[in-house]
């Protein structure tokens, strides 16, 4: 189990207790409240797909593991920040932290354990070099082969012998109903929550295609596996440093970590106490609060395809938008009725992953909503938010408030102080700005505009400085750092290995057999057969 901290442990702590809980209550109902912006002017230059692949990213590195659930209790009306060290012993990462792609492949460890099994359940049995592809439900006049994740259903065989009592409660709840039958829409994938929705389940297909692009050709079929597994963990940290961190970040910080091989991180690992082998710590700073950005820039629906998008379908006329619920209701990940009448994805329901990659002429509903503190329009559509859920809407924000408290995160001020002590010069938010808007006269009235909660700071940052653009100074820093930093510091990482980018591995030094160069995330989909023209299975 991987390890988390604290990038700046020695900060003040926040307030705690009732009336700090009701405030945060009453800045994240601001947040939700915020009005939404009409969708020409609330775009960024962010493709979407580019946020679908950044959870991909977050899924790799991070699943928070709470060994005393008391430590971080957020749903009472006082939440009280526990001591950071006291929750650095109550907290784990059940992933490695190392950006691995084991959501893709799965922990293998040749013990033989739960872990070894789900990763040979994932391979191919005629060719074990291939990762496993299921079948959209197109009906006899449309083939959907290998546009889908691999369902249950169409894996039974890969199951046959396994004891159902023999297997972890969580990984039984995962396969099987409670009455024992198998839940045949259930994705047979290392994580199942790539499967959240339909644009996480299409880019984990992606990269699944992508492995089996890359271990096509000659030689023994566990030498072309391992051989694409490298260069796939290679192309996923190359694409996270070289393509989703500009699309992030701001430029001058980005080149500042680049450049200097992420200090802050590198001084973050030097002390931290030592996790499992193989596994590197991840600061909370960056879990818990600047990584959440991704919840603003979700859009309540999508240019998905010509049935579901902006514009004219088949017939003519425009077809309805892919609303945000559908993205959530055409998976298997045990949200009913599981795609309707069946346990596959209907075809209708593929993406033109050109649309989702903003390739050709470009509409806004191509691209994200902008980075800031307007969360109304991004969760006003979420599927899972119900009343009774701490007042539906409000939830997500307040959630994120409350668990930040719990969680004893450093203010957004402290979190600028304490790069300021390492050196490292971020301008600070002025008060003016911190109290721009909603989100800011709620701050303001709460008294938090001198200790701002930190994701509410890294968001307000984004909105104030770059515009909603991408991130700001600090929230690019906090993430910049943890990333590159993720890769700077793993051996076994793309940035040590010799290639043709000055010495480093590039890409081009791990095309596919006979394909172009993948270097970014259209080349990928492209090499996959995502791509319009390139849907052979």
């Amino acid at each position: 189990m991987g390890r988390l901290g604290y990038f700046f442990a020695d900060a003040p702590s926040p307030r705690g207790g009732p009336e700090a809980t009701a405030a945060l209550d009453r800045i994240g109902t601001a947040m939700a409240q915020s009005p939404p912006l009409p969708d020409a002017e609330d775009s960024t230059d962010l493709p979407v797909a580019m946020s679908f692949f950044a959870q991909i990213v977050g899924h790799d590195i991070a699943a928070l593991a709470v060994r005393s659930p008391a430590a971080v209790e957020i749903d009472t009306a006082s939440v009280d920040p526990a001591p950071r060290a006291d929750l650095c012993a109550a907290l784990g990462n059940l992933c490695r932290g190392t950006l691995s792609a084991d959501s893709v492949y799965g922990r293998s460890d040749g013990r033989g354990d739960v872990a070894t099994r789900l990763s040979q359940w994932l391979r191919v049995g005629a060719d074990c070099a291939a990762l496993r592809l299921g079948t959209a439900d197109g009906g006899n006049d449309r083939p959907g082969a290998g546009l889908d994740l691999p369902r249950l259903g169409d894996c039974r065989a890969a199951l046959d012998g396994v004891a159902t009592d023999d297997l972890p409660t969580d990984l039984r709840a995962l396969l099987y109903a409670p009455h024992g039958g198998l839940l045949p829409a259930r994705a047979l994938i290392a994580d199942a929550r790539n499967d959240e929705h339909l644009g996480l389940a299409q880019m984990h297909l992606g990269l699944l295609r992508f492995h089996n692009a890359l271990a096509a050709g000659a030689g023994s079929a566990e030498t072309r596996f391992q051989t694409a597994r490298i260069r796939l963990r290679w192309h996923l940290q190359w694409l996270t440093v070289n393509r989703l961190l500009p699309g992030i970040c701001d430029p001058a910080t980005l080149g500042a970590v680049r450049s200097e091989g992420a200090p802050l991180y590198r001084r973050f690992l030097a002390e931290t106490p030592a996790g499992a082998p193989g596994t590197l710590p991840l600061p909370l700073e960056f879990v818990a609060a600047a990584w959440r950005f991704g919840h603003t820039l979700v859009r309540p629906a999508y240019d998905w395809n010509p049935r579901f998008g902006t514009e004219p379908a088949v017939d003519g006329a425009p077809g309805p938008r892919a609303a945000l619920p559908l993205l959530f209701a055409f998976t298997g990940n045990g949200r009913p009725p599981m795609f309707g009448m069946s346990d596959r994805l209907p075809v209708s329901w593929v993406p033109d992953m050109a649309r989702l990659l903003d390739l050709g002429a470009g509409h806004p509903l191509r691209r994200t909503r902008r980075f800031d503190t307007r969360l109304g329009a991004a969760l006003a559509a979420a599927p899972h938010l119900r009343p009774g859920q701490s007042g539906a809407l409000r939830a997500v924000a307040q959630r994120n408030l409350r668990r930040g408290l719990a969680l004893n995160l450093p203010s957004g001020q402290d979190c600028v102080a304490g790069l300021a002590a390492d050196g490292i010069d971020v301008p600070p938010l002025s008060r003016a700005a911190l109290e721009r808007g909603p989100v800011g006269s709620a701050l303001a009235a709460e008294g938090l505009s001198e200790r701002t909660p930190l994701w509410v700071y890294v968001l307000k940052e984004a909105e104030e400085v770059a515009g909603g653009a991408h991130l700001g100074p600090l929230g690019s820093r906090l993430v910049a750092e943890t990333l590159i930093g993720l890769v700077v510091c793993d051996p076994a990482s793309y940035w040590h290995a010799n290639g043709s980018d000055h010495g480093r591995w590039h890409p081009r030094d791990g095309r596919p057999r006979d394909g172009a160069v993948a270097d970014d995330l259209a080349g990928v989909m492209m090499a996959a057969g995502l791509l319009a023209g390139a849907m052979a299975a």
